[in-house]
Parts: structure tokens; C-alpha cells; sequence
């Protein structure tokens, strides 16, 4: 997540970029190959949809009687092949099928489907996918035979952005022009097919093209829409008479008969979409040394490096809104925090172990092997301190009090499950052999389900209304309604280790962490197993991260969730002992018993590209990205956030000027992606 934050009416940029340039080294790479590997599930949804053209334009080759440059970017027609004396006609076209068709959907069929408006012969048309970026170009020709002198912003034959200024052209990398293609390689060379559309009410013909090549590449368009530039279209170009073709363009009036690319695909699956959405393995916290238990951990790494930072057994990591990790630093009986910085900071426990006192300052207070953690939108932070017996809430003032004292049985002893409701009246956590709710309003405790052998982590599963929980020393899952009562064994107790096996036939070796993904299903690592699994909502189990249960093993920084989910044989991680989701999808997770703090984001963070005021307005502008979303959110405290609008991705940059701001004396701004 990058917040991009303007108070008015004085401008802040470092922190933001500062914070933007920690996520320039993440780059998402699609891999059609990942998908059978994850396995699929038995059902596949066929679909098929018509893209409208994006962008389109026509190159005029350098015409012999002046040599001037021409474009139409705005022209109803695009023209293709040779006029007479040879003046030849190229149209360049692109799409983009981010808002119609899912990443990861395995294309089945496509054609372009191109409405001729004149022909004068019936010429081949040559397909060929374009190596560089264009400007699509803003020129509007009365002739669009001949076009219109070229302006700033239009493509030529020449130059693929020009400008009227010589030394600000982009110039094409083929010395002679006509666009940055391989002449040898067409991805369809035929005359099409005549399409009998009942959809189509006019009596111009739509012709159809398609190949076995042009399928593929309309896949890589949907796998790398950032290095898929568009294609180019070549007629008959070697005859001195007249034979080019004229069809309609993606300005041509009747939106019917303009440019359409129809793709039949079939929809990914839900491990696909899943795993899609995450960016690159990345680690944050830890050097792979323990800590110890004694209180010298300030004074060596206080405010310093996270990376450097001795941790002693964490045990659970969670994000907060703004992208801040806290950490149960378990064995040294502190909480420490990740900065966006890079930095870590005591913010909870003196160091010793031991209980001094139910409340004051954080930094004073004494925990024992705090060991589960739940932080609220508005910052409050709720520790469960396992052998104080006592639940424990620090708040964004750094004062530290105590919810409650569990003298109940079973007693706390072991486990880290911790879930506190949105408005922080019930809490719900592990203790032993039993998962109890602790109801503020009443003030009492009750044994919602039990039976366990030794309860681990739980989380509140929104689209089932019920708590997961697993058993780590059974190797199991359960759900657990949210009223008590009986419990439902879900995953775990198999032998299966590989992906695509139902969830009860998989082997979980000492399930420690799992995190609700909030559409039914869920994440579980395993500490023995090192495995980072993904259950989804109709029950079957899928590995996304392998690991080895010894060792401290750290490996697979920089690459993206799904290569690595393809990897069978590659192992990033030993010892998986919790993972947890941030507001905003991120994944966290600790590995190994020294401590590492690992961070896979949800997407490519968006690249700020500037902001502040424009035309009296606070504006932001981003890098926007093909296949995503963004939401504009606004916040007066940087605690609570209000989505303002969503704006839908392209290739060009985006921005957002908030009209209402002079509504608001002090407003936070930041962008985020979110996939369809």
C-alpha cells in the first residue's frame, strides 16, 4: 500500500516519496505456466466478451511530393496498404481487456473484428504485434486519405510520439519508419472472414481475424499487458496501384461498427485469482539471530535497521492501515514495531519478564511472552499476554491498560489466537484446549467451543460468519459458529502434501498461523511442514510457499507469490509460524524461531508521479497500471478513511483533484489498487 498524503493547506512530499521508493523493487511477472500447476478446480466458467478499441491511429509513409509528416489520431477511417504512386497506409490499434477479462483467464479464441468502410481491392490484411510504446496521436484530417500535418502528440511515420520541436521526438527504432515491428513474423496474414453478426443493425461488413498466433498473443496481453504495446496493420504494399482498405476507426460514429477484439476465455480459478493478486516475497524484519531474553535489546537496536535487529522467537506480525508491522518479540516479553521507514521501535514491555502493574506507560509495563496480537483501525493494539493471564491494549498514545484477567479454566499457558470485534466490545482467543469470548458489555467469559488438543491461531471468517481455529497439535482446522456450540473439522489430519487435494486430506505439520481471506476462504502455515497453504472456499488445498522445518533458511526475496506457488521443488522459508492479513490484503507472515519478518503486498504499489495544488485543487497523480483499480481514500486523522471515488486503470498516467477539499480544513489523501 503507498499513502500519498497532502495536508492543506502545507505539502509534506518526502515522507511519501520516501515511502514510495522502499516499493519500486517490487514488479509483478505473469506466468501462464503457474495455472496447471496450482490446479484448477473441476468447474470452468466460459466466457466471452467484445473489448472496444483503446486507442488507434495511421501511419502515412513519408509521402514523395513533400516529405512532410502526417498523422490522423482523431479520423473516423483507418487506412491500410497503398494509394496510388504507392503511398502506403498503416493503422496501428490496441486494446485494453483489463475491465472485461480477469488476470489469469486462459484465452480459447480471438478475433479482431474490423468494419470495412470502403475497399479498393481486397487485399490481405498483415498483423504484427509492435515492439514499442506510441502516442495514439490528436489530429482529427477533413482528408483522411491524406491526413493533416502532424502535431505534438500524434504518432507518425517516423516518429512514434512527435512533437514540433525536433529534439523532443520519439523516433521509431526502424531507421526507415512505418513502427518497431519483425516483417518475417505476422501474426495473421489472410483476408478474414465476413462475420454474420445479428448484433450488428448496419449493412457495413465486419470482418473477422484471427490465428493460432494472434490467440497467443492476446494471451500475452492478458499475462503482460505492461509490455504488450498494440499490433500493427499492413495491407498489400508492393503494387503501384491503389488497393488499400478503409475501415472504421474507434471514433467512427456508430459505436457498433467500431474496432472490437472478441475473446472467449476461460475465467481462473480461485487459487489463481488469489495468488495473482500478490506481489514479491520481500523480507522486513530480523537478521537470524536470537535475541535472548535479557533487557539489551534497546540499547543495540532501538530506532535502528529492522534488518539488523535480533528478534527472539516472534511470534505473530500484523500490518496496520498504514502499512506499520508490530511484532510479539515473545522471548525479550516486548512488542516492537516496523516503521515504512525501515526502522524498529519498542512500543510495548520494559524487556523483563514479569507483571508490574495493570496499567501505564507501554514502555514500562512488564509482559511474559506476549504471544498473539490485534490491531484496530484506529490504533489501538490488543496483546494477548500469555502467562500474565491477562488480555492488554496499548493505545496510539503509548499507555498501556489492561481488558481483562483470565482466571478462568482452561488457563491461557500456550497459543497466540487473538480476534477483537470492530468496535472492540467481544474478544475472542485461544486458551489451551478451548476457544472462550470475553463480552465487555457483560463482563464475562464463556467457553465458546473446546476439545482441542492445544489451540494455536483463530480468525473471524466475515463470509461464513464463524471463527477458524487451528489445532496445532492435532494438525487441524475447525470452524467454530459464532454462538458456540459444535465444532466442524475443515482441513488437516490427511497425508496429501500437494496442491489441489481436498483441505481434510492435507498433511499440516504444527498448523501455528492462519488468517481469514474474507470470501470463504484461507491461509495456514505450518511450522514443522514450513508451508504456506491457501484453502479456498469449496475446501481444496493448494501450497503456495515450501519451506523446511529446520534451519533458518531465507530465501525468495524478490520474486512474485505466484512463481514461487509454481516452484515445487524450490524452498523459501523454514519453520512458518504465523501469517496474517493487513487491511488491505497484504500478506505477513514470521518464519524460524530467530526471526524473520516477511511481507508479501497485494499488487504493485501505484508510483507517485507528483502532487499538490493545481488549478486550486489538492491533486495526486500516479503511474497507473493495466489489470487494476485504484480507490481514492481520504482521511482527516490518518486512522479513519473514507473512499472518495475509484478511478479505473489504463496505460497513461492517473490522477484525482478533489473538488470538496475546501470542505475539510485538514485532508490525507492516498491511492490504492484493487483487483476486479
Amino acid at each position: 500500500m503507498m499513502v500519498a498524503t497532502i495536508d492543506l493547506p502545507t505539502f509534506h512530499p518526502e515522507p511519501v516519496l520516501r515511502m514510495n521508493r522502499r516499493f519500486l523493487a517490487f514488479v509483478i511477472t505473469f506466468l501462464p505456466s503457474v495455472i496447471p500447476l496450482l490446479g484448477q478446480e473441476s468447474e470452468e466458467t466460459i466466457q466471452t466478451v467484445r473489448v472496444p478499441v483503446a486507442r488507434d491511429a495511421v501511419l502515412f509513409g513519408e509521402d514523395t511530393f513533400d516529405g512532410l509528416a502526417r498523422a490522423n489520431g482523431k479520423g473516423d477511417s483507418l487506412t491500410v496498404g497503398a494509394l496510388q504512386a504507392g503511398l502506403i497506409r498503416r493503422a496501428l490499434i490496441d486494446f485494453e481487456p483489463d475491465r472485461f477479462v480477469s488476470a489469469g483467464a486462459i484465452v480459447q479464441e480471438a478475433r479482431l473484428l474490423l468494419t470495412a468502410l470502403s475497399a479498393l481491392s481486397s487485399p490481405a490484411l498483415f498483423i504484427f504485434p509492435l515492439d514499442r510504446p506510441w502516442s495514439p496521436g490528436v489530429t482529427d484530417p477533413e482528408d483522411e486519405f491524406s491526413g493533416e500535418l502532424a502535431q505534438n502528440g500524434d504518432v507518425t511515420w517516423l516518429y512514434r510520439n512527435y512533437n514540433t520541436v525536433e529534439t523532443s521526438r520519439v523516433p521509431w527504432q526502424t531507421e526507415t519508419g512505418g513502427g518497431d515491428f519483425n516483417p518475417d513474423q505476422p501474426l495473421v496474414a489472410d483476408f478474414g472472414v465476413v462475420v454474420n453478426d445479428d448484433t450488428n443493425e448496419t449493412d457495413l461488413p465486419a470482418i473477422a481475424f484471427t490465428s493460432e498466433a494472434f490467440v497467443a498473443d492476446v494471451q500475452r496481453l492478458i499475462n503482460e499487458p505492461d509490455a504488450h504495446f498494440g499490433w500493427i496493420l499492413l495491407g498489400e504494399e508492393t503494387n503501384l496501384v491503389s488497393n488499400a482498405v478503409q475501415f472504421a476507426s474507434g471514433d467512427y460514429p456508430e459505436e457498433i461498427n467500431r474496432p472490437m477484439l472478441e475473446i472467449t476465455f476461460a475465467a481462473p480459478s480461485d487459487v489463481v485469482k488469489v495468488v495473482t493478486n500478490y506481489d514479491a516475497l520481500t523480507t522486513v524484519g530480523g537478521r537470524g539471530e536470537d535475541g535472548g531474553r535479557d533487557n539489551h535489546w534497546r540499547g543495540r537496536y532501538e530506532g535502528g535497521p529492522a534488518l539488523d535487529a535480533e528478534l527472539s522467537r516472534p511470534a505473530v506480525a500484523v500490518e496496520a492501515a498504514d502499512g506499520t508491522l508490530y511484532v510479539t518479540d515473545t522471548y525479550a516479553h516486548s512488542i516492537r514495531r516496523i516503521d515504512l521507514d525501515g526502522t524498529i521501535h519498542t512500543v510495548a514491555g520494559s524487556g523483563a519478564e514479569g507483571f508490574n502493574g495493570e496499567e501505564g506507560d507501554a514502555l514500562e509495563i512488564q509482559l511474559d511472552q506476549p504471544n498473539g496480537l490485534a490491531m484496530m483501525p484506529n490504533g489501538n493494539l490488543y496483546i494477548l499476554d500469555i502467562d500474565n493471564q491477562r488480555i492488554r491494549k496499548v493505545t496510539p498514545d503509548g499507555q498501556l491498560s489492561t481488558v481483562f484477567h483470565d482466571t478462568t479454566d482452561p488457563p491461557f499457558l500456550t497459543g497466540r489466537g487473538l480476534w477483537v470485534s470492530p468496535d472492540e466490545s467481544t474478544i475472542v482467543y485461544g486458551s489451551r484446549t478451548a476457544v472462550k469470548q470475553w463480552s465487555g458489555a457483560a463482563g464475562t467469559i464463556e467457553v465458546l467451543a473446546d476439545g482441542f488438543e492445544r489451540v494455536s491461531q483463530l480468525d473471524f471468517d466475515p463470509h461464513t460468519k464463524s471463527y477458524l481455529v487451528t489445532d496445532i497439535d492435532d494438525g487441524t482446522i475447525w470452524r467454530v459458529p459464532v454462538d458456540g456450540g459444535s465444532r466442524e473439522h475443515i482441513a488437516g489430519g490427511g497425508r496429501g502434501r500437494l496442491s489441489g487435494i481436498d483441505a481434510t486430506e492435507a498433511e499440516l505439520e504444527q498448523p501455528r498461523g492462519l488468517a481469514a481471506a474474507g470470501h470463504g476462504g484461507y491461509f495456514v502455515a505450518t511450522e514443522d511442514g514450513a508451508r504456506l497453504w491457501y484453502m479456498n472456499p469449496d475446501g481444496i488445498a493448494y501450497v503456495l510457499l515450501r519451506g523446511t522445518g529446520n534451519g533458518n533458511l531465507l530465501d525468495g526475496d524478490g520474486q512474485v507469490l505466484r512463481n514461487l506457488a509454481a516452484m515445487d521443488d524450490v524452498t523459501v522459508m523454514s519453520q512458518c509460524y504465523s501469517v496474517s492479513l493487513s487491511p488491505y490484503g497484504d500478506l505477513v507472515l514470521v518464519t524460524n524461531e530467530t526471526g524473520f519478518i516477511r511481507r508479501i503486498p497485494k499488487g504493485l504499489i501505484p508510483t507517485l508521479t507528483g502532487f499538490g495544488m493545481e488549478d486550486g485543487l489538492p491533486t495526486i497523480r500516479w503511474a497507473s497500471q493495466p489489470q487494476r483499480f485504484y480507490l481514492i481514500e481520504s482521511s482527516e486523522d490518518l486512522l479513519q478513511w473514507s473512499t472518495l471515488t475509484d478511478i479505473a486503470s489504463s496505460r497513461n498516467d492517473a490522477s484525482f483533484a478533489d473538488a470538496a477539499a475546501e470542505e475539510h480544513p485538514t485532508r490525507h489523501y492516498r491511492v490504492r489498487f484493487y483487483y476486479p
